[in-house]
């Protein structure tokens, strides 16, 4: 009995630590099938609907076709884990959407339940829901959603809509997503009593009423590198802007780019921050491009706490912004008012494209936008994820790269242990202060440690012979604000000769017969050897091609009494060409 029950025990054991594999499924909404699907590649569903009734927790959906799908109903059944998102994405190499207004009419595409925990959401395309494309968290709290690289398409509801709504929703990522009205919804991205929410990189455009608002307990948030443009205002509703909020405390708003939150008769702002009866304090608005708004910054008395504001650029903007309850209209105002914005500028941002229809936000080179802000520790790159520079940064979603060329490698001449590298570099309107070489054996250089020169010409040493090596260059240049770096070049390649072949054996004259083997000192990372054969006077018999794999050579048909010679040199292959090492020193055997 007792062997029975440990037995049992080791069974039960084994099982519990099986790992457990997630799960792939596949949704055509085109051509596949809810009835006779298996959700495989060769067998798809039609309807993400039908795969979340099946899928668990940490599983991947893959989409592709138009899908006709919406209430897509998220719970804690489908939740993730930290180690594994439930994640819905495109099928490769398709660019899907699903449409709730395909035999809707659908209020939402996805909605979000109390414990949806763990999911992400990305490179789709949503669109029709009557209210809301992404909807949540219903009934309590859920945490940990990643918005990633979609298209949000407005929604079909001219009351209360936003192609995106959540609240209790805490631990958000929505970054990289184009979210865009067709000039009659309402709202872009709202949320509301949501904690560690991250809004980035996304472009939110063709609304009425606002682009981004936060209401509520809304704390610890950042809202940066995003772009915002065309919000047209409502004269019935009060707070309309490109940025809203209406609530929380320790929520940053940075390097964002808002244009044309205008109108003739109506009041909107570019950011405005207004309070509602909830906590609000301690907002910092810090490298903002607010261009073309009837006030820049409004900002409620209650909601003053805390607000620092600095480095922005206000530009055609009928006020600066509204302080005290009184419109500050020059920026000396303003700054008597609020003491704010004391290093902000009132320029043209010289935006590359501002036609309607074709809007371009990225800044032109001549931009004064250009190293006029202030770095922000945790801000490191913009909205097209291009680095910022180490201690400067430009105003607004986009960092200008004044360098867009990286150095070119030119030539590499290589000996066994040596290299000169050169290269030469087309951008030359700042001075260029060092470069940086990345070295390796291998292709990959992300792991490779930088060394840095002066001159466009370097000679390397300790190299390893018959090694072929990767390298890549990066320069760095001074403006008058700031060191900048190129990107690095592409990867270049050389190859250092083989080592003169060493320590060879040739038999003794007592030993010899009309037969002999030569040895010598194997090598590493060549393809082979060429040894020659020669009469005492040096003149050659024959050359032989030795097998990488061998150090010795078996030497036969020798004349009786007769000495000879000997040399070996190494031999790498690259492309279609050979590197051969330098001959060896001569050695002489005689036989009987």
């Amino acid at each position: 009995m007792r062997r029975t029950f440990f037995t049992l025990l080791i069974a039960v054991g084994f099982f519990c630590a099986l790992p457990v594999f997630a799960t792939d499924y596949y949704v055509d909404g085109d051509s596949g099938s809810d009835a006779t699907g298996v959700g495989s590649q060769v067998s798809p569903y039609k309807t993400i609907t039908k795969a979340v009734s099946i899928l668990a927790g940490g599983d991947t959906v893959y989409c592709k076709g138009t899908i006709s799908d919406g209430d897509i109903n998220l719970t804690n059944t489908q939740a993730g884990t930290a180690n594994g998102y439930t994640t819905f994405t495109a099928w490769p190499g398709y660019s899907p959407v699903i449409d709730a207004s395909i035999g809707g009419p659908r209020d939402t595409v996805f909605q979000f339940n109390s414990g949806a925990n763990y999911i992400k959401i990305s490179n789709l395309e949503l669109k029709g829901g009557a209210l809301y494309n992404i909807y949540g968290s219903i009934g309590g709290v859920s945490e940990y959603l990643e918005l990633t690289n979609n298209k949000f398409n407005g929604t079909n509801d001219l009351g209360f809509n936003a192609p995106i709504y959540l609240g209790s929703f805490n631990h958000v990522s929505i970054i990289g997503n184009e979210i865009s009205g067709d000039g009659d919804d309402n709202y872009g991205l709202y949320l509301t009593s949501s904690d560690s929410v991250i809004i980035e990189k996304n472009k939110i455009h063709n609304f009425i009423r606002w682009a981004i608002a936060a209401e509520g307990v809304f704390t610890n948030n950042v809202i940066k590198n995003n772009i915002v443009y065309n919000i047209s205002g409502d004269a019935s509703y009060p707070f309309n802007g490109g940025i809203v909020l209406a609530g929380g405390n320790n929520n940053g708003i940075y390097n964002n780019t808002i244009y044309n939150t205008y109108s003739d008769t109506i009041e909107i702002s570019g950011i405005k921050i207004i309070f509602l009866g909830m906590p609000i304090s301690n907002i910092t608005v810090k490298n903002n491009i607010i261009d073309k708004a009837n006030t820049g910054i409004f900002i409620y008395d209650n909601a003053r706490l805390g607000f620092s504001s600095d480095y922005n650029d206000f530009y055609n903007v009928n006020k600066i912004g509204n302080w005290a309850s009184t419109d500050q209209t020059t920026i000396t105002d303003w700054q008597t008012a609020s003491n704010n914005d004391r290093h902000s500028i009132i320029s043209d941002p010289l935006l590359t494209m501002i036609t309607a229809g074709s809007e371009n936000l990225h800044l032109q080179s001549t931009s004064p936008c250009i190293d006029a802000g202030q770095l922000i520790s945790d801000l490191t790159n913009d909205y097209d994820d291009e680095a910022r520079p180490y201690n400067l940064t430009d105003i607004g979603a986009d960092e200008y790269a004044l360098l867009t060329e990286a150095p070119i490698p030119t030539s590499s001449v290589a000996g066994v242990s040596t290299a000169n590298l050169q290269w030469y570099f087309n951008d030359l309107k700042f001075p260029i202060t060092q470069y940086y070489l990345k070295l390796n054996t291998q292709e990959d250089l992300s792991s490779t440690i930088a060394s840095n020169y002066s001159t466009k010409e370097i000679e390397l040493s300790s190299l390893a012979p018959a090694q072929t090596y990767y390298y890549a260059v990066q320069a760095d240049y001074l403006t008058s604000y700031a060191y900048y770096s190129s990107s690095y070049s592409s990867v270049a390649n050389f190859t250092t000769y083989p080592a003169q072949v060493t320590d060879i054996k040739v038999p003794k004259k007592h030993k010899l017969k009309h037969k002999v083997t030569i040895k010598w000192l194997k090598q590493e990372r060549v393809d082979g050897y060429y040894l020659k054969l020669m009469h005492k006077n040096g003149k050659a018999i024959i050359t032989y091609n030795i097998n990488k794999n061998k150090a010795k050579k078996y030497l036969t048909k020798l004349s009786s009494k007769t000495t000879y010679q000997v040399k070996i040199r190494s031999r790498k292959t690259v492309g279609d060409s050979y590197l051969l090492g330098d001959w060896s020193e001569v050695k002489k055997f005689t036989t009987r």
